[in-house]
């Protein structure tokens, strides 16, 4: 589930999450409106970039799921062989940049029109695939065809989305480059750009990043690991304080958890999480949607490690309880589900069964098919060890999240503060005035023969003219090629500083609570 599973995730969070408001006498009660474009992609336009195996699975599980949420869906993929036998019959569009720009447009007028009749819109852009920087250091995701560049978001998305909140949920390559510019103070970044997102408050971001900047992928998910990560935790699995929600804060401390123990730099996924701060309670889902029709309830004594898979072996959800955590995890759709505890026991859910259903109530299946699978040993060993719950999230919430976002981003100063054309500047003006200098000496001189009476003065002097002429003439020219290069540098070579981003959030955390505990965030 590449980076199109955690844009659905995050689509359906934000839609479910948007609190109908209170209308007045004689008008109609607004609603929530959820809207969402999702976008899977495996191919490259870069021959040095490996096509990617689940992007497109990723879409198409982010389709799925979020139907059950929004309100309106859009779906662009190729699916390969296996990724069609699997969804045969699931509405799609090829992701051509023609096709994601008139969907985008599409998509964004539609939410102009529900926000302006005075519903509460959130829309969701969902990717998965490859991304990448051009040689100006601009960043970019790949179509299949051709790029959808930030400027695209901008003039198509974000730039319209003033009366609307926007949830981006990238799964790409180099995710990064929509927070940071690629570069450093030491490095000539990308020129000064519209989008620069911490100043647009309705939008909230959801990107996969690791140590450099690759996409990770799992055949055993059948999905990228961090649109896994993210539907696992929009499955209910990240709800922390049981509020039948799952938020941005949750869903950051949940992908922690199940990252904390990969110590591989090049494996470790690094993602970065951050909420519309205008809307910083902004749920990611409500899990009280009627469609969903089905949950499951667990609670363990000791820290457990739990997957779910449905009828066709698919992975829906993976993750560790803490010790007496109790989990509610949804199983929405017409399918059968398993569920399995520490690899070894298996429980079946069946199509018939609704409601809500205890783990305990179901009879463990005397041998699971899924014990004989093959694992692969690094991710199996290392992914998920950490429990999650209550006293994780907020344990993490009130310490490394803020930190967590916090990122540098390389910014051009004004051409005035650039300290090398000054030095140029000033060598130039210097070397101008020793020029000025010897040449009035030289006229000197030259006044000086002319009224001199014997040979050897007039020669003493037109002696010292010449000399006094060429080292006017050298260090003219020296001046000007230095005043040349002062103004190269002013017009061309703009200085650079590293300037920390950090979103002020007040105190995040978890307090006791009726029933369990209750998130806050503010901005």
């Amino acid at each position: 589930m590449k980076t199109a599973d955690l844009v659905m995730c995050l689509v359906l969070a934000a839609a479910a999450a948007a609190p109908p408001g209170t209308a007045q006498a004689g008008e109609r009660s607004p609603s929530t409106y959820g809207i969402g474009v999702i976008v899977g992609n495996n191919t490259s336009l870069d021959p040095d970039l490996d096509p990617l195996a689940y992007a497109d699975d990723d879409a198409f599980k982010y389709g799925w799921f979020l139907s059950f949420f929004l309100d309106q869906t859009t779906l662009l993929a190729r699916p390969d062989r296996d990724t069609e036998a699997l969804w045969r019959g699931t509405p799609h569009s090829p992701p051509t940049r023609d096709a994601v720009l008139d969907a985008l447009d599409a998509a964004v007028s539609k939410a102009e029109e529900r926000a302006a009749a005075g519903d509460d819109v959130v829309f969701y852009l969902v990717y998965s695939g490859h991304g990448n920087y051009d040689r100006e250091g601009r960043g970019f995701l790949h179509l299949e065809d051709g790029k959808l560049t930030t400027r695209d978001l901008y003039y198509h998305v974000i730039g319209r989305s003033a009366s609307f909140h926007v949830i981006l949920v990238i799964d790409a390559c180099n995710a990064g480059f929509l927070v940071r510019s690629r570069g450093s103070s030491d490095r000539r970044p990308a020129g000064a750009s519209a989008l620069v997102l911490e100043d647009y408050r309705n939008v909230g971001l959801v990107l996969s990043s690791s140590s450099n900047g690759e996409v990770k992928e799992w055949g055993r998910y059948l999905s990228g690991i961090f649109s896994h990560q993210v539907r696992s935790a929009l499955a209910g699995a990240a709800d922390a304080d049981e509020d039948g929600k799952v938020s941005f804060g949750e869903l950051a401390a949940f992908t922690e958890a199940a990252n904390r123990q990969v110590e591989n730099p090049v494996l470790k996924l690094t993602p970065y999480i951050r909420p519309p701060l205008d809307r910083p309670d902004l749920p990611l889902v409500d899990l009280a949607q009627p469609r969903l029709g089905r949950f499951v309830t667990m609670q363990f004594p000791e820290s457990t490690r739990v997957s779910v898979v449905d009828d066709d072996l698919v992975p829906y959800a993976d993750f560790r309880t803490e010790k007496d955590f109790h989990a509610r995890i949804a199983l929405p759709g017409d399918s059968g589900f398993r569920i399995v505890v520490e690899g070894t026991r298996e429980y079946a859910v069946t199509p018939e069964m609704s409601g809500t259903i205890g783990l305990e109530s179901l009879s463990q299946e005397k041998e699971g098919p899924l014990a004989s699978r093959g694992k692969d040993e690094y991710f199996t060993r290392n992914l998920f060890q950490v429990p999650y719950g209550a006293e994780f999230a907020s344990g993490y919430l009130a310490g490394e999240y803020e930190a967590s976002l916090v990122f540098v981003r390389p910014v051009e100063r004004p051409w005035y503060e650039n300290g090398w054309g000054w030095a140029a500047a000033g060598a130039g003006v210097a070397l101008s005035g020793v020029a000025a200098y010897y040449y009035s000496r030289a006229l000197s001189d030259h006044d000086a023969a002319a009224g001199a009476r014997w040979a050897d003065d007039i020669d003493a002097y037109n002696r010292s003219a010449r000399e006094n002429q060429w080292i006017a003439l050298g260090t003219g020219i020296a001046g000007s090629a230095a005043l040349v290069g002062a103004t190269a540098l002013f017009l061309l070579d703009r200085p650079v500083e590293d300037v920390q981003i950090a979103p002020r959030l007040g105190p995040v955390g978890l307090a006791p609570a009726s029933g369990g505990a209750l998130l806050s965030m503010t901005y």
